[in-house]
């Protein structure tokens, strides 16, 4: 289906890096709140699932037996999996509520999340494809390792907006197009992306570490920790990457309309959302 370029500035394509960090804090102040509720669905979702298996794998790793540890360790792998699993769905959850708002349209956190829950499967795969990528690219060198991460940053949105197409590749195909403007955006996100983490971790241990003035008991010191230090981590964790997911819409457009000419209302219609005022 055809769309007319919009009469008026669009809200998503930039013609510059100003117009592309305006218009993700823009959007950010427009739709903060639904993409907070869909990020803590998806972090009390994860913590749900993280903690029972954080538990199992205390009790079972102070037994000395292999095995027992090998099994523990699998609660971890398996906790922690969820936890990137939960992530994925809530940034395509994320990418839908955005481009509902920068499409005029009403922001609904039980569609979003339905969206996204459609697109799980394929963008689980694209992302153990893109994880082998990095990994791979790590025994190489360090600065390949670093490109293939900047490049694969768009893979939810890649993943979010087109079917049928191989999402890695269609990343690289995106990122080369316009290399310096996907370069200077990618870069941002990437820094923002690792601030939002490392203030998560130093947050949900540093909360974690003050109950210890509230316990005096030592097992249940340590039980309390185990348990609130990964919880805590998630949901700031969910609060940081609310606030990056406008720019990773926003980065997503501008590659994609240098390339091919997209707006909003194409974006919008990729997500079946109807887009007003266009």
């Amino acid at each position: 289906m055809y769309y007319p370029a919009p009469a008026v500035a669009d809200p998503l394509v930039s013609p510059d890096y100003g117009g592309w960090w305006a218009r993700g804090l823009r959007l950010l102040g427009r739709c903060f709140w639904p993409l907070l509720a869909v990020h803590l669905v998806g972090a009390l979702v994860a913590a749900a699932v993280q903690v029972p298996l954080f538990l199992a794998a205390r009790r079972l790793s102070v037994v000395t037996d292999g095995p027992t540890i090998l099994v523990a360790t699998s609660y971890i792998v398996v906790g922690l999996a969820v936890r990137l699993a939960a992530q994925a769905v809530v940034t395509v959850a994320g990418v839908h509520a955005v481009v509902a708002r920068a499409a005029g349209a009403p922001v609904r956190v039980g569609t979003a999340l339905g969206y996204a829950l459609r697109r799980a499967l394929p963008l689980f795969a694209w992302e153990f494809v893109a994880g082998l990528l990095i990994a791979v690219s790590v025994v190489l060198l360090v600065l390949p390792s670093l490109y293939v991460g900047l490049v694969v940053l768009m893979l939810p949105a890649v993943v979010a907006f087109e079917r049928g197409s191989a999402a890695v590749p269609r990343c690289f195909k995106l990122f080369h197009a316009s290399f310096g403007t996907a370069l200077a955006r990618t870069v941002t996100l990437a820094v923002l992306t690792l601030v939002g983490l490392l203030v998560a971790q130093v947050l949900g241990s540093l909360v974690a570490a003050m109950s210890a003035f509230f316990v005096t008991d030592l097992d249940t010191l340590e039980t309390l920790i185990t348990v609130l230090a990964p919880t805590l981590t998630t949901l700031f964790g969910g609060v940081a990457a609310a606030c990056t997911t406008p720019l990773l819409v926003a980065t997503y457009a501008d590659l994609r309309a240098r390339a091919e000419g997209t707006t909003t209302p194409h974006l919008a219609y990729a997500l079946g959302i109807h887009a007003n005022g266009f």
